[in-house]
């Protein structure tokens, strides 16, 4: 089956493009001069069917011969010029292609007068809202670009940290891709990088609430796709960016771009390091049930710890000609983690234990890629092949040392390894008579991580970090493959209304084994529908509307059953090689008016969904975090928005008659997110209360062009999954800037977590376990930004050399 399915899937692709070829010849003349030399300006040619633009192209000869990919039926043909006027010409391409010689345009005279001349603003779109995604534009925009990328993440409405690590987008786990390639990084060591990262090497960020078919399939949630900056200089053009924070902890981020381009080339280089040093303080109890009488364990933990971070990104592409390009992109990344702590754990009967810790964690990784893009033919139809390969090890060793009755040592050292190889070939086939879009795509993938540990537990011989962990070993390989398949259709129904719709086919074969012992071995394959509309009720309000059906493998580190986290000897972590595949079918509906403000609901329903689970034996106070799978679990999420610029308060409605810059207006932007999650089968301690988080990031103008952003949010009572929020959550955050020397200076003070409030209280219940914690991370610092660009930047075009923003499926 799925050989037929990738069968006819290429057999859309040669119908595809197998368009006929038309020869046009065209002679221009100018009014007075007739075509007897070459004009020093350029004139624009535009072809035209019906009403949509099917072909564009600019040029100075007065003699003009080029083919026309373009499907039989009238078409108009408008010429222009800067040095004259305008001439029209209507012809017919007939079935079998053929040679159509349109004669001698002969161009109008050029007004010599204006009546009056009308200059208006062109305001900034920081937002464009599609069928398929929404996107952010980070260049430019001073409220995002102030900040390290993780930072300018946060600061989009609607996306809040994920309880965990990573990013919650619209109630849904929300995925970080780089240019269209999903992060194969950890969230500990995502979040190193992305803090790394300065928001101004990035030109966009999309947010995909509701991936398509172009996507792959083996992901449930929201993605957050990070684009690169594309801007080029005829030369050497860069920035140069000084992050500093000061707490008791020092936290630096110095970071380099540059990038030029030649008469066929363009290139790229992005460089930087990260030194964050941060105080961590954790405290819980847990109420065992199932004693006699209630028992209560208490404890409290303290840890510092310095993630240091060392990346070098470069890209390079060539153009062979006006229709062909390859580019190639890698990038290194270099990391340590290391800290130290305590903690100290009281338990009814039992003498208190202290537990005292170290760690040192030393890791890398590769990632290099190639891609191809050629268009096919004066329309804009094109083909895309891509090869990327990222290689990522980490070494990690951790030395305990508990006191209680006697003093013991634990050493655990754990090495990880993993390889993940893609190959993708893409079409984007555009059909202008019928306004609509032939997507096609095809992917291979493969992934292969092998997880050693080697443990030493309860030695009552005193133990070093440098010293070997040879009491036992579980090699842990486990390997993934997936062949892939889609096709896609746009179609627009006038100027009002769109839909997309598409259909992908996966094939997932997976295998774990610790040695020879096969642990776990799967197979899976399945069709995954998905639709997206799009209507504009008015230009200023548009509704979209959309459904997936996805699948979501659980991790490698879900299944893996390593003694990873052992803690004390109250408290260790292991998988579950039993886990089931999350089917889930989600949809979405989103009105957005101007483009911010926005009303949406989200609905997902999960067949089998994989969340944290600890366990404990009866009558022990051991416990052991793993995962379970539940069963039919329904999500539920509303999001709400408001921009409210000052100005309106003061002009009244005339405010929206005026061009706007955003760069020189004062406004404050609300917002709202609830989410509610049914797990059937778990035990509400308190009931099911939905999650309500409300925010604001506000701009206000100062003297001498000085810019204060305000940014808060506070998040409610309330239950988030299995995690029962009992306070508040809110955290504020102030930003002086200013921009020097036509914006090529950029100084900025920030001050985060400016009331030291950001702080977590929560308890989760595991029958017959009761378990609350706090957390508080070290948030509250005063950080300083300057950067100086140079160089003088230009956008290229999709079609000329530069650096390609974004992925195929844009």
């Amino acid at each position: 089956m799925r050989r037929n399915f990738i069968f006819f899937v290429f057999l859309l692709i040669l119908h595809a493009v197998s368009a006929q070829t038309t020869q046009l010849n065209l002679k221009v003349s100018n009014p007075g001069s007739g075509c007897d030399k070459d004009l020093k300006l350029f004139r624009v040619y535009e072809i035209k069917g019906e009403d949509s633009l099917v072909w564009s192209h600019q040029d100075s000869l007065c003699q003009l011969s080029f083919p026309l990919d373009l499907p039989a039926g009238k078409y108009r043909l408008k010429a222009r010029s800067l040095e004259s006027g305008e001439a029209e010409q209507t012809f017919e391409i007939k079935t079998g292609g053929g040679t159509i010689d349109l004669g001698t345009m002969q161009l109008g005279a050029k007004a010599s007068e204006l009546e009056g001349v009308t200059i208006t603003g062109v305001p900034k779109k920081f937002i464009q809202v599609d069928a398929e995604k929404t996107s952010v534009t980070v260049e430019g925009n001073a409220i995002l670009e102030v900040s390290s990328v993780y930072d300018a993440i946060l600061k989009i409405p609607g996306i809040i940290p994920y309880p965990g690590g990573g990013f919650a987008m619209g109630g849904q786990a929300a995925g970080v891709y780089f240019d269209g390639i999903p992060s194969p990084l950890s969230a500990t060591d995502l979040e190193n990088l992305l803090k790394s990262l300065p928001a101004t090497s990035v030109q966009k960020i999309d947010l995909i609430y509701n991936p398509g078919a172009s996507y792959d399939a083996n992901y449930s949630g929201a993605i957050i796709d990070i684009i690169s900056q594309g801007r080029v200089s005829k030369w050497i053009s860069g920035t140069i960016t000084l992050n500093a924070g000061f707490n008791r902890n020092q936290k630096y981020a110095p970071s380099l771009l540059l990038s030029g381009k030649g008469k066929k080339y363009t290139w790229q280089m992005q460089t930087g390091y990260s030194s964050y040093g941060r105080d961590n303080r954790s405290s819980g109890e847990r109420f065992y049930r199932y004693f006699d009488t209630a028992a209560v364990l208490n404890s409290d933990r303290r840890e510092f710890s310095n993630d240091r971070n060392v990346y070098f990104r470069p890209s390079f592409t060539y153009r062979f000609n006006k229709k062909s390009f390859l580019q190639l992109y890698g990038g290194t990344t270099v990391f340590r983690n290391d800290g130290d702590g305590n903690s100290g754990s009281a338990a009814p009967s039992e003498t208190p234990l202290l537990t005292f810790f170290e760690r040192e964690g030393r890791g890398k990784s590769i990632n290099t890629g190639v891609k191809y893009r050629l268009f096919l033919d004066t329309l804009n139809r094109k083909m895309e092949i891509g090869l990327n390969y990222y290689r990522y090890s980490y070494n990690n060793v951790r030395l305990v040392e508990q006191r209680q009755d006697e003093t013991t040592y634990s050493l655990l050292k754990s090495l990880t390894k993993s390889d993940y190889l893609t190959a993708r070939n893409d079409f984007e086939l555009p059909f202008p008579k019928w306004k609509a879009q032939l997507n096609l795509g095809l992917k291979w993938s493969y992934s292969g991580v092998l997880s050693e540990g080697s443990y030493r537990i309860n030695d009552t011989t005193e133990l070093e970090l440098d010293d070997e962990a040879s009491g036992f070993n579980l090699p842990f390989f486990y390997e993934e493959q997936n062949m892939a398949a889609y096709t896609e259709l746009k179609k627009n129904f006038g100027k009002k209304f769109s839909v997309t719709a598409g259909l992908r086919a996966e094939d997932y074969s997976l295998e774990g084994k610790v040695e020879d012992v096969s642990l776990i071995n799967r197979h899976y394959f399945n069709l995954f529908p998905s639709v997206h509309t799009l209507y504009r009720i008015i230009p200023e309000i548009v509704f979209t509307a959309s459904y997936s059906r996805k699948i979501n493998l659980p991790s490698y580190s879900q299944f893996d059953p390593n003694v990873s986290g052992y803690y004390d000897s109250y408290t260790q972590s292991t998988g579950n090689t039993q886990l089931k595949p999350n089917f889930v079918h989600r949809s979405n509906a989103r009105l957005a008016i101007f483009e911010y403000m926005q009303l949406s609901v989200d609905y997902s329903l999960s067949n089998s969904i994989n969340l944290g689970e600890v366990t404990a034996d009866s009558n022990s106070y051991v416990i052991n975090q793993t995962f379970r799978t539940y069963e039919n679990v329904q999500s539920f999420s509303y999001f709400f928005s408001l921009p409210l610029p000052f100005g309106l308060f003061t002009k009244g409605l005339k405010f929206f008659q005026e061009a706007i810059d955003v760069d020189a207006v004062s406004f404050m932007y609300l917002y709202a997110n609830n989410n509610k999650t049914l797990i059937p089968g778990y035990d509400y301690v308190n009931g099911n209360r939905s999650q309500w988080t409300f925010g604001t990031y506000s701009q206000i103008i100062l003297p001498w062009k000085i810019r204060l952003n305000v940014d808060y949010n506070f998040t409610a009572k309330g239950m988030f999954q299995l995690s029962e929020n009992t306070r508040p959550i809110h955290e504020l955050e102030l930003v002086l800037s200013r921009e020097f020397s036509d914006d090529k200076w950029r100084v900025a003070l920030t001050v985060q977590d400016v009331f030291n409030s950001n702080a977590s209280y929560g308890q989760t219940s595991y029958n017959p376990l009761l378990i609350t914690s706090y957390y508080k991370q070290d948030t509250r610092s005063v950080w300083i930004k300057i950067s100086r660009s140079f160089g003088r930047y230009e956008r290229p075009s999709v079609k000329e050399s530069g650096i390609p923003a974004g992925n195929s499926n844009e």
